[in-house]
């Protein structure tokens, strides 16, 4: 008997769990819409800076469980991927969507206007504006002269670039077609949480990193040795 009433309890409480998670969520959705609508700069840029410090920070729980070592939290490297996230992302993605969808509606467009927006986002925001500055602003916040962020992005443009287009290219063409321009920043941003949790595995790779004018100095060294070697001899 005892049982049964406990199975009953537990059938009991189900629904109204199903409920509660129901009407949490509805109150959710409806005060986020409400902040999209009186509020949609910050409230995109928040979004876009919570989804990107929480991808880097799992990227970096990743690289401690591969390294095998302790898990350490890089303040400056999650800052500096947070802050241009948050700007370029949440701030100039409100710009760049709307400016979209007023040049080319959604409405009327179908999947060949949806197409040319991908191509526009991807192979000329993304490609030509979009990674140098990123690389330029993590580098200075890493301390890197804009030398040396030149050189990591030609040695990483290709990989960087791939990750682009498989998290925000797959993304783009649903985005384009499906969800209202309001909204892209905020539904991007979750694909901006896979994109960060790749890009930082990429540039933040163990190894050191050889600055060119060491690499020069390291040459001419060699180059002297051997001549006082052959002075010797």
């Amino acid at each position: 008997v005892l049982m049964g009433f406990g199975t009953r309890q537990v059938g009991l409480q189900q629904p109204i769990l199903t409920q509660m998670a129901r009407r949490f969520c509805t109150w959710v959705a409806t005060a986020y819409d409400g902040a999209i609508g009186k509020h949609p700069i910050p409230t995109k840029m928040a979004t876009v800076a919570g989804l990107t410090f929480t991808g880097d920070l799992n990227a970096q729980s990743i690289e401690a469980i591969r390294q095998h070592r302790g898990i350490y939290f890089d303040g400056r490297r999650s800052f500096a991927f947070t802050s241009f996230s948050t700007l370029w992302s949440g701030g100039l993605g409100h710009f760049w969507y709307n400016v979209l969808e007023k040049m080319m509606p959604q409405a009327i467009g179908g999947w060949r206007v949806a197409l040319v927006k991908v191509f526009w986002t991807q192979c000329v925001w993304n490609s030509l504006f979009y990674l140098p500055a990123f690389y330029f602003w993590t580098g200075a916040w890493h301390g890197r002269t804009m030398e040396e962020s030149a050189v990591k992005l030609r040695a990483e443009y290709w990989h960087s670039l791939t990750a682009c287009w498989s998290t925000f290219g797959l993304g783009n063409i649903l985005l384009f077609k499906c969800v209202p321009a309001q909204y892209q920043v905020s539904v991007m941003a979750l694909a901006q949480f896979s994109f960060t949790v790749m890009i930082s595995l990429i540039t933040n790779k163990t190894g050191p990193t050889v600055r060119p004018q060491q690499h020069c100095v390291e040459r001419l060294e060699e180059d002297l040795s051997c001549c006082a070697v052959s002075t010797c001899n």
